[in-house]
């Protein structure tokens, strides 16, 4: 049995895998760059207050999920950014 697609159930096509793949390579520099912002300390609790809906914005406008060539959404980059920030952070 095949889906609309013709592929197995359950089988990704390879240009989702792909973008997955490549967020999870991009989502740790944007961590890294929120690591080496000067300010990071008071971006962190600003992005702790910030709703959830707006924290994919907050991290975007910061321009630590900003990559050039990137084939990954920036929102869900700085998304992703964002949950592990939060997540990495936690006291």
């Amino acid at each position: 049995m095949q889906d609309s697609a013709g592929r197995p159930p359950g089988a990704l096509s390879s240009r989702p895998r792909a973008k997955a793949t490549m967020l999870d390579v991009l989502t740790p520099i944007c961590v890294e760059r929120f690591h080496q912002d000067a300010e990071n300390e008071a971006k962190f609790k600003v992005l702790q207050k910030t709703s959830t809906w707006n924290q994919a914005d907050y991290v975007a406008k910061q321009g630590w999920a900003t990559m050039a060539g990137n084939p990954v959404s920036q929102n869900q980059l700085a998304k992703s950014c964002a949950s592990q920030i939060l997540t990495a952070n936690r006291s």
